[in-house]
């Protein structure tokens, strides 16, 4: 069943692909999204799942203490896909796995070195905060997510629009 809106269309055109140049102020960023840099696309995804947390900041040594002290707490407070992206762990490898000592620098040097990287590529400023950069790496990686999901479910290659227009 398609839903027609009630619209007075006066003029129907063919829609015609253009060239053009992405922003040039965005750094990259859509480019890096657009041809699929991993690492970059786990950095926004990181970043979306910390600002879907309402945390709008990382601090590695914060969260390092707080997964050893309190694990179910940690758990609460940065959610399992955050505690997953950061980490390269799931939850139930972290619970296992927290206790040992060995675990605990290797996780400890893993979250420094993630805390680096994202305030060396200027996505979080020297406090650790997300950075207006930040938040539109994490913006992009959402908007595609969400793209890749309708096209997925096949609604970006209906016809019945045209066929609603066309009836119209």
């Amino acid at each position: 069943m398609a839903i027609c809106p009630d619209v007075d269309i006066d003029k129907i055109e063919i829609g015609k692909e253009s060239e053009g140049v992405m922003h040039p102020g965005d750094d990259g960023l859509s480019h890096s999204i657009v041809e699929g840099n991993k690492q970059r696309i786990e950095q926004g995804m990181l970043l979306d799942s910390s600002i879907n947390q309402g945390l709008f900041a990382f601090n590695a040594d914060m969260m390092f203490e707080n997964l050893v002290k309190d694990f179910s707490g940690a758990e609460r407070i940065y959610g399992e896909s955050f505690m997953r992206l950061a980490t390269g762990s799931d939850k139930n490898a972290l619970r296992k796995n927290i206790k040992f000592p060995e675990f605990q620098r290797e996780l400890k040097q893993k979250l420094k070195q993630l805390q680096r990287e994202l305030q060396d590529e200027d996505l979080l400023d020297s406090e650790g905060k997300i950075s207006d950069k930040g938040v539109h790496l994490a913006s992009l990686v959402l908007y595609t997510q969400e793209l890749d999901n309708l096209q997925a479910k096949g609604l970006g290659e209906r016809k019945t629009k045209k066929r609603c227009i066309a009836a119209a």
